[in-house]
């Protein structure tokens, strides 16, 4: 549910041309490993953000001139995706709330994350995505550093993107 005062309006929404389509989900079998193959996505805009959606379900998101990033939706139905940084359970409320991931939380994380690439941050107990960010640091730092931000967060549980998800299904 929308919090009070907070509007919730996908504007422009109309369905991807279908070679737009397809560079964007080969973008995302490259960088995360999710293979999908949908028949139609749409576009729509949510602030200055761009969402693409599924059947009602966001399914990545960008701000203008960025990259595209997988949602927590799309990341529930995929846990076996690349890029995935692990916190211990004293993290999962703050980072849930839209927290940064401080390092001395991580636990583990991909090898091959670099400074700079989309990540997907999940707990450590049952594997559920929490959050989405951008790494601070490569992997091998992120779990050997016990001090600063190690991911800082885009989009997390209970945020606009995720509302979406919710008025939706």
């Amino acid at each position: 549910m929308a919090r009070a005062g907070r509007e919730l309006k996908l504007k422009g929404r109309h369905r991807l041309k279908e070679k737009e389509a397809r560079r964007i989900l080969e973008g995302l079998k490259e960088n995360f490993g999710i293979e999908l193959e949908e028949e139609s996505l749409d576009i729509a805009r949510l602030g200055e953000v761009e969402v693409i959606l599924s059947r009602k379900e966001p399914l990545l998101f960008r701000r203008p001139g960025e990259v595209w990033v997988p949602t927590l939706y799309l990341l529930l139905k995929h846990p076996e995706a690349k890029r995935r940084v692990t916190v211990d359970m004293g993290g999962v409320k703050a980072v849930s709330g839209g927290a940064n991931v401080m390092a001395p939380g991580v636990v583990d994380c991909y090898r091959e994350v670099k400074e700079g690439d989309i990540v997907w941050v999940a707990d450590e107990r049952h594997g559920r995505p929490l959050a989405v960010g951008v790494a601070l640091m490569d992997s091998e730092k992120m779990v050997r550093e016990r001090r600063g931000v190690a991911v800082k967060s885009l989009h997390h549980v209970g945020d606009r993107i995720w509302e979406i998800g919710a008025e939706t299904s």
